[in-house]
C-alpha cells in the first residue's frame, strides 16, 4: 500500500510517497477490521520467528502519532493482552527448549527509540 503526501501550499514541491504493508485497527472491538494482539502475532510474529530460526535478522518498526498504540502493540498488557514482542520472545524460547541437548544458540537484541530525530538505546543505562 502506498500513501502519497502533497504540499498544497507549494504546488511546485514534489510529492512524497510512503509505503507500508499493513495498518492495524484496535480502537473498538466491534469494528470489522479490529486487530487483537493475537492478530499481530499470527500476521507478523509467526513469520518473524520462522525467519529468526533460519538465521535472519528481524525488526519491529512501530510508527505513528503519539497515543496511537505503538507501545501497546509491541509490548501489550498481561496475559492474552501481551504484545508482539513478548509473544515472539516466548516463541524463541519455546523453540530453544526443543533443541537437542548440548545445542547452542545465540540471540542478540537491541531496543531503539527514534523521537524528535534523536536515536536512544533503550537498554543503555539512563546516565550514558
Amino acid at each position: 500500500t502506498q500513501v502519497r503526501i502533497l504540499n498544497f501550499e507549494d504546488p511546485d514541491d514534489e510529492s512524497r510517497a510512503f509505503e507500508f504493508d499493513r495498518c492495524y485497527w484496535s480502537h473498538s472491538s466491534d469494528h470489522q477490521f479490529f486487530a487483537t494482539q493475537e492478530t499481530l502475532q499470527s500476521e507478523l510474529g509467526v513469520t518473524m520467528l520462522e525467519h529468526a530460526m533460519n538465521g535472519f535478522n528481524n525488526c519491529i518498526f512501530a510508527y505513528g502519532q503519539t497515543g496511537s498504540g505503538k507501545s501497546y502493540s509491541v509490548l501489550g498488557g498481561k496475559g492474552e493482552e501481551r504484545g508482539l514482542l513478548p509473544r515472539v520472545v516466548e516463541g524463541l524460547f519455546d523453540h530453544f527448549a526443543k533443541l537437542p541437548e548440548g545445542a547452542t544458540y545465540k540471540t542478540l537484541v537491541a531496543f531503539m527509540e527514534i523521537y524528535n530525530e534523536q536515536i536512544r538505546d533503550l537498554l543503555a543505562p539512563a546516565d550514558s
